[in-house]
């Protein structure tokens, strides 16, 4: 379970065109030097995270929503329960929140504070709005006994569900072992249904699909088999034509000595349950990405792109990963084939993308954990023909943002985003960037 890393993938709508279509055939970018480190555009902090009691502290991997001009997240501690979940090596106190933001004014208020059980602890994930009503999953929490927690919390993780108004509940309740436990992805919405993942758990142990209707009947889709199947799914699903494509963890056959075994894949499954490997990342020294935890694919002119925080370049290797290498832009065809678009280096150009990518007039931009001018990560783009890469700008020390895991939101041009770190009180930021 690689908790620290992991990699979100967000597939944006769109055919996933058949194979003669579009650039299926994957005609390889040659990757150019990374432009020198200055910033390119404006930043802005929009709003630093206080923590305790009264605010929200280190949202994750979620990326923010827009809903009527009004921006919604999660944060991973910080919230109303207090010393209910203990501060741990990367987070404040607290069990989380569910969060909003005005863009205008950067007037931030907590909708609704978890508190372990039977609410749920710790969301690692983003929201997802359905019909007015927000849902989501926390990693902690809930009733489920059936399950060790690496926390030290009680609870196998929750799906959730909470109002506009800030009243939420607990639709279901992880049980741990074959019911799967402890979701890091967030959820999507196919034919009036949610489909998920949890990390482990499962009939193999290695994590599972799962489906559950807004009333909280749930069932398992997939359970993962391991190596050479995938294992430790983080990233939320997407539908592309029916078929729900993401990535795991580990699992696939490269990465020998990896553990868990294997860099990763990315698989499609249908919602009957019938599964696929797509795709095995080989790591380095292959040059390929590695851990596909959760990078987010998004669809251009039916070729899919994503990163992984690990493998390309093998000239840095992630702390406590096992992996070498600083991560990748990626893309694959329908057929399956995959290349990598962009190799990270190091320092210079950002290191460990543990985000997915979004598309602004046929760029992508992402976000880096670590690396640029500073060391605090970065905000980058890349050409998806040409394999260009350009560091848009380097977050700096507290007041600034540090840390950033989550995708960016475009909004009128405007790109949104948070940080897991800095800001004045250390507990993260929601910022602004406008290219």
């Amino acid at each position: 379970m690689k908790r620290s890393y992991g990699l979100v993938v967000t597939l944006l709508s769109g055919a996933f065109v058949a194979a003669c279509g579009g650039n299926n055939g994957l005609s390889s970018p040659t990757p150019t030097s990374v432009v020198p480190l200055r910033d390119s555009g404006a930043e802005k902090i929009l709003y630093s995270f206080q923590g305790g009691t009264g605010d929200g502290a280190n949202p994750n991997y979620g990326d923010l929503i827009d809903i009527k001009g009004v921006l919604y997240g999660n944060t991973y501690a910080g919230g109303a329960s207090g010393s209910a979940c203990p501060p741990t090596n990367f987070s404040a106190l607290g069990c989380g929140t569910t969060y909003r933001v005005n863009p205008s004014s950067g007037a931030e208020s907590v909708l609704y504070s978890f508190d372990v059980s039977p609410q749920g602890a710790h969301p690692w994930s983003g929201l997802i709005g359905v019909n007015g009503t927000f849902y989501g999953t926390t990693f902690d929490g809930g009733t489920g006994t059936n399950c060790s927690n690496p926390d030290g919390l009680s609870g196998c993780g929750t799906v959730f569900e909470v109002s506009t108004r800030g009243s939420g509940q607990t639709l279901y309740s992880f049980q741990g072992n074959g019911d799967g436990q402890f979701p890091q992805g967030s959820l999507i919405a196919v034919n009036g249904a949610l489909y998920g993942s949890t990390n482990t758990g499962g009939a193999n142990g290695n994590g599972s699909i799962f489906e559950i209707s807004t009333s909280g009947a749930k069932s398992i889709v997939y359970s993962f088999k391991g190596s050479p199947d995938g294992a430790n799914p983080e990233a939320p699903l997407v539908n592309v034509k029916g078929e729900l494509y993401s990535t795991t963890g580990s699992g696939g056959t490269g990465c020998l000595g990896a553990i868990p075994p294997g860099c990763g894949t990315i698989f499609k499954v249908s919602t009957s349950g019938t599964e696929e490997v797509v795709h095995r990342f080989k790591g380095s020294p292959d040059g390929d990405g590695a851990e596909g935890a959760g990078a987010a694919m998004i669809d251009l002119n039916g070729t899919l792109y994503g990163t992984t925080p690990f493998g390309g370049a093998s000239s840095c290797k992630g702390a406590g990963s096992g992996f070498s290498g600083c991560g990748t832009v990626f893309k694959v065809s329908s057929l399956g084939k995959e290349q990598v678009v962009y190799s990270f280096k190091g320092r210079t150009d950002g290191e460990q993308p543990l985000a997915g990518l979004t598309d602004l007039h046929g760029t992508l931009y992402g976000t880096t954990q670590v690396g640029g001018a500073h060391g605090y990560g970065t905000i980058f783009n890349v050409n998806p023909s040409t394999g260009a890469e350009r560091v848009l700008y380097s977050f700096k020390k507290p007041p600034d943002g540090e840390d950033p895991q989550a995708g960016l939101l475009v909004v009128n041009g405007v790109l949104y985003g948070t940080t897991h770190g800095g800001g004045t009180a250390g507990n993260g930021t929601v910022f602004t960037f406008t290219p």
